[in-house]
């Protein structure tokens, strides 16, 4: 039987991927095929290459030393076309988007936005833009899933498939480096528990119903 691993994208959470992966490979876990987007896309070459333990661990040893700076980072010359960019009429303008204060995607800070989505701050915005952008991002995703769902009805009863239960809380933004040690010891060890129980691990991983958690790999 062919074995193939899924692994979506998601930024930094792409930690959670390789905790994910050291629990699957110490359990003799391993993909024949690996697909993967954006950042799982990266997780994914890695893996294909050296579909083993020593092969995650130094996965995991580059996922640690990455930090936010070597995603995103501080580059002189677009700060300085960033506020020439703006001269003479707005010169403010120019210096905010050089610091990422302004974000012409989101008429919100990435900053507050952040604050907001993990509710430690509240905040009213009577912004049609912002709520067409959320409805729009919605709808994309449930698009997404309804993809998914009709692939997975055309293989129906061809393959088995399998959906690691994931973190949960997760309290980290996709930009965030700064758990990614935690967040890949946290997934690992939840898989652990799942490849041995057949079910999430309470307070640490989410259901995803019966479908998912009632037959765990062999």
């Amino acid at each position: 039987m062919t074995t193939a691993f899924a692994l979506s994208g998601g930024g930094s959470l792409g930690a959670v991927q390789v905790g994910m992966l050291r629990a699957l490979t110490a359990h003799g876990v391993r993909a024949d095929v690996v697909v993967g987007a954006s950042v799982g896309a990266l997780n994914g070459l890695h893996y294909a290459a050296r579909p083993n333990p020593q092969g995650v661990a130094e996965l995991a040893r580059r996922w640690i030393a990455i930090s936010r700076h070597d995603v995103s980072p501080f580059r002189v010359d677009d700060v300085l076309q960033a506020v020439l960019g703006n001269l003479p009429r707005h010169p403010l303008r120019g210096v905010q988007h050089a610091l990422g204060m302004k974000n012409y995607a989101f008429p919100l800070r990435p900053g507050a936005l952040g604050s907001a989505l993990l509710g430690r701050r509240n905040y009213v915005i009577p912004n049609d833009a912002i709520q067409e952008l959320l409805a729009a991002l919605h709808a994309y995703n449930l698009m997404q899933e309804q993809r998914l769902d009709a692939a997975l009805d055309r293989i129906h009863g061809e393959v088995r498939v399998h959906v690691i239960p994931p973190l949960c809380p997760v309290e980290v933004l996709p930009i965030d480096f700064r758990q990614t040690e935690h967040l890949i010891w946290r997934a690992a060890r939840a898989t652990t528990y799942w490849l041995g129980h057949g079910v999430p691990m309470p307070q640490q991983a989410r259901d995803l119903g019966e479908v998912h958690t009632a037959a765990k790999p062999a």
